[in-house]
């Protein structure tokens, strides 16, 4: 078959995704009172973020010699955004206090039932003209770490950036 830029053009509708537009909205838990506004901030301060990956585990059978695979169990990796720093270090603060609320840095007592956890957290893929063209939710969604910023003088007039990873029980793709 002979190249033809037409038919490239017609398989990559819209000039295709873009990486850059994108955007992610993690809500304050609902069980947990007192907390700076989560959302607000990493909605317009998130710089990285991924759509979540799936896996479906292999289990082995042996038969007779043979290895036979067939599908096992689903996986949900951690998810990973990273989030410009400002001045007031909002989005961090959030989050600090979200994870202190979970289990506090001088004891292990923390809260008892699942109030810690955001019910639905989202990351929209966005088309050039702004409308959202896919969104995967997380559910039951809690920071599991924050990731430190780098400190350097010879950084320059680049903004901090820190990662927060978050666990959560499953994804879904509703658009």
């Amino acid at each position: 078959m002979a190249f033809n830029v037409n038919n490239f053009r017609s398989a990559l509708p819209g000039g295709g995704a873009r990486a850059n537009l994108f955007e992610v909205r993690i809500p304050n838990p609902a069980g947990l009172s007192g907390l700076p506004d989560v959302q607000k901030n990493i909605r317009l301060l998130c710089q990285t973020a991924s759509i979540p990956t799936g896996t479906i585990e292999q289990t082995e059978l042996n038969y007779f010699g043979r290895v036979y695979k067939i599908a096992g169990t689903r996986t949900f990796e951690d998810w990973e955004v990273g989030i410009y720093n400002d001045t007031d270090f909002s989005s961090r603060n959030a989050i600090e206090q979200w994870m202190a609320d979970i289990v506090p840095l001088d004891s292990s007592i923390g809260p008892v039932g699942y109030d810690y956890m955001v019910d639905r957290a989202t990351v929209s893929q966005m088309s050039r003209d702004d409308s959202i063209i896919a969104t995967y939710e997380f559910f039951n969604m809690w920071p599991k770490s924050i990731g430190a910023i780098e400190l350097d003088t010879a950084g320059g007039e680049e903004v901090e950036t820190f990662t927060t990873t978050f666990a959560y029980s499953h994804f879904e793709r509703t658009l």
